[in-house]
Order: C-alpha cells, then sequence, then structure tokens
C-alpha cells in the first residue's frame, strides 16, 4: 500500500507491488473517489478544481471514482451541500492510477490521506490486508484476525505496532470470514474493537480503515476493498469507571448494565479504572451501594465508543450519581495539554472555579457533583500554579505552586471533602492520556 497523509505529505508506508492500471495506456488522467471516514461528517462532497465531483459521501462509505488529470489538481473536501472547504491542498497524480481520498478527524479538525489502489491482486484462496490507522487519538495499535471463538490470548497479530497516523504494509492471509479485534498495541487485554464478520474474499486486496471512537480511545473500523466497496465495523464497546466521593469515606459499589465498576470503593478515590463492555441499550440500568445499603438509581445513557466517569457525591447516607462523558480525545494543539475540574464535594453547595497563572480561568462555577468541560488548550509547562476557587472561601481551596503539564497530556483535577468544612478538603489530578 501506498498512502500519504495529506495531499501534499510525505509517503509512509510503500509495499512495492505490481499495478493493476486502469485507463488507457496513453491517458493523462487518474481516477480519485472520496472515502468518508470522519464520525464528524455524516455527508461530505469531494471537489477537484471547483467542480464537485463525489457529493453526500455518507460516513463509512466512499464516492464512485471520477477522471482526473494528472496535471496539478485542488482538491476539497467540504460538507456536502456547501461551498466552504474544511480541507484543500493540491497534487500531481500518476497517470492510470487508481486514488482513494480519505477524509477523517473529528469536526472542525478534518485530515487528509491518499491511498493508491493498485496492489496486484492476492493469489487464489488468498487476500491481502493491510491496516491504516487514522484513530490518531487512539495511539499505536494491534490488530487481529481470528476464527469467531478462538482466544485473544493464543492469538498471533496479523499487524502490530500500528502507530497513530501510519499504515502497515499487506499481509496474506487465507480467504475466509473473521472475527476483527483491535488493541493497544503489546496489550492484549486493552481491547479497543471486537466485530464479528470482516469477510475476505479470494484474490481480494483490502484495507481496514481504523478511526477514533467518540472518546478517544476505542476504535471504529471501515474496510475497503481495493477499488471496490467498504464495510463499517462500528464499535459496540463503551468504557466507564467510578469515582467515589461520599461522605465519611463511604465504601461505593457500583455496576452499569450488569457490568462491575467499583467494589467498596473507598472514598474519595478517582483511582479506579475503566471498565470495558458492550453497549445493549441505549439506557442501562445502574446498581449503587455505599457502605452495604443498596440505593435506586435512574437508568443512564451510554453511548458505544464513548468513555465515562460514574462520579458517585454526596452524604454517604443519601448518595447521588453523575454520569460524566470523558472526552479522551488528544489536545489538538502542541505544547498544550486539557484539563478539567470534577466538583466532588459535598455538604453546603458551592461552585467551583480552577484557575492557573499561565491560561486564566480554566474552569469556572462548576456546580456540585459535576465536571467542567476540558480547557483544551493549557500552556505545557513544569511549573504551573493551579488554584481552586469557591465563593465560601477567602483563600483557595488548594494552591498548588507548581505542576507539571506535558505536551499533548489529557488531566482530571478533582476536589473532594465537606465544602463548609476545611478540614476535609482533598484534592487530585489524573493523568488521563
Amino acid at each position: 500500500m501506498r498512502f500519504w497523509t495529506g495531499l501534499t505529505g510525505m509517503v509512509m508506508s510503500v509495499a512495492l507491488l505490481a499495478g493493476c492500471g486502469g485507463g488507457s495506456s496513453g491517458s493523462k488522467t487518474a481516477q480519485l473517489r472520496l472515502l468518508n471516514a470522519s464520525v464528524g461528517y455524516p455527508s461530505l462532497d469531494l471537489s477537484v478544481d471547483g467542480t464537485v465531483r463525489n457529493s453526500a459521501v455518507a460516513y463509512g462509505a466512499a464516492g464512485s471514482y471520477v477522471d482526473v488529470t494528472t496535471d496539478a489538481i485542488t482538491a476539497a473536501i467540504s460538507v456536502a451541500g456547501l461551498s466552504s472547504s474544511l480541507s484543500s491542498s493540491s497534487r500531481s497524480l500518476t497517470k492510470d492510477t487508481h486514488y482513494t481520498l480519505v477524509g477523517y478527524g473529528w469536526q472542525g479538525a478534518l485530515k487528509t490521506a491518499l491511498i493508491q489502489e493498485d496492489v496486484a491482486a492476492a493469489d487464489s484462496g488468498k487476500a491481502k490486508v493491510s491496516v491504516l490507522n487514522l484513530a490518531v487519538d487512539a495511539g499505536s495499535v494491534d490488530v487481529y484476525l481470528t476464527g469467531s471463538t478462538d482466544a485473544l490470548a493464543d492469538a498471533s497479530a496479523v499487524t502490530s505496532g500500528v502507530a497513530g497516523g501510519g499504515g502497515s504494509a499487506y499481509t496474506s492471509i487465507g480467504a475466509g470470514t473473521y472475527r476483527l479485534r483491535v488493541t493497544g498495541a503489546s496489550d492484549k487485554t486493552d481491547l479497543r474493537l471486537d466485530v464479528p464478520g470482516l469477510r475476505l474474499d479470494s484474490t481480494n486486496v483490502a484495507t481496514l480503515v481504523l478511526t477514533s471512537g467518540v472518546g478517544g480511545v476505542l476504535v471504529n473500523g471501515v474496510t475497503m476493498v481495493q477499488q471496490g466497496a467498504t464495510t463499517v465495523f462500528a464499535n459496540n464497546l463503551a468504557r466507564a469507571r467510578v469515582v467515589a466521593a461520599v461522605s465519611g469515606n463511604g465504601a461505593v459499589s457500583a455496576s452499569l448494565g450488569g457490568n462491575v465498576l467499583s467494589t467498596s470503593l473507598v472514598s474519595p478515590n478517582p483511582y479506579n479504572s475503566y471498565v470495558q463492555f458492550p453497549v445493549t441499550a441505549a439506557s442501562l440500568p445502574v446498581t449503587l451501594s455505599v457502605g452495604g445499603t443498596a440505593f435506586v438509581v435512574p437508568n443512564q445513557a451510554v453511548t458505544a465508543g464513548g468513555d465515562y466517569t460514574l462520579l458517585v457525591w454526596g452524604d454517604k447516607a443519601a448518595p447521588q450519581v453523575t454520569l460524566v462523558t470523558d472526552d479522551n480525545r488528544l489536545p489538538l494543539t502542541t505544547n498544550t495539554g486539557k484539563i478539567r475540574l470534577f466538583n466532588a464535594m459535598y455538604g453546603v453547595a458551592a461552585p467551583l472555579t480552577l484557575n492557573s497563572d499561565i491560561s486564566g480561568i480554566l474552569a469556572n462555577n462548576v456546580a456540585q457533583g459535576a465536571a467542567s468541560a476540558f480547557f483544551p488548550n493549557i500552556t505545557a509547562s513544569t511549573t504551573v500554579r493551579l488554584q481552586v476557587i469557591s465563593p465560601l472561601s477567602v483563600t483557595p481551596l488548594e494552591d498548588i505552586t507548581s505542576y507539571n503539564i506535558v505536551s499533548k497530556g489529557v488531566y482530571s483535577f478533582f476536589m473532594f471533602g465537606d465544602a463548609g468544612d476545611k478540614t476535609t478538603w482533598s484534592y487530585a489530578i489524573r493523568k488521563e492520556r
């Protein structure tokens, strides 16, 4: 496989295989189509030199090939029906060659990769598979193709260590139907995608395109047969964890959708690990007990591909829960980090504000039992001063004079204790990514 990130980018991975050709030998045209691999844009247009050539391409689908000149062209991607482009760049293509321009990334941050699609067909009874990891937020991954009931512990990866934004060479594999599993690199317990029914026909050449799920860690897949059809493999998993923040060091046990998230987790504690589970319905039941006493909790809405924090807070005799959606995507800007504030205090209700000496207000008036949105671009530094402010106190609840914020780091700041009793105040900062 030959592909580029961006129409003007560098070649990132090359398999030197014979081309299949396309068009007449004397032509000065190449063939180009658009693959929409962006979860942020349900429908995209591809324009070449100002004329729409693929229109309303849905997520996970590819448009039809169109002839384009091999002279320098300007290829632009836009929201379907709109003239302003999300991405636009120029390149000279090779004649009689098929290309797929892949649009991927989040809303407001569309990126492109260009795949050349003229690889020699696989042998009879075989298929060729490559992986294009456009789930940049997810980091490096390993990919497994196994039988439906094969244990992952006993499986060997088809390809391993595929970096975010990178791709693999083609691997030859027997034609058939496989269970596709993607894990974090070198960690079979870190499952990112698990779907059955990936079919590879005899002589196929296919690319598995990985894109980030809504939480930034789990991934989705789109398989693209060379010069052929696409198939979407949406993630059916989610991840959730518990943060215990009730009074009196209450021990929290909780489950979501029948999946145990914590067992006697003593408050305050924000360091419980994520638990992965299949999303079987849009709204999942919660079971909760504190100190062995069960409490009724409403069902919670969960989306496949997402990360969640179940914040259990308040008086241990009458605990409350808040399901917080975790945006574990990496910061878009280099030399910056992301940070948010959890107001996990109990007692007198009072909003909290998080300030820094470098970037100012990071989270403002965060209500009790809530989390702020992430401040997206706090300047990375080894000496960031962080202060938590409450209207109940003339001095900061916490004043951290020197904290290390690393480039591309993702942080959650938790504030615990009785808002009206200084002796109970404590904090924790969790580096999420």
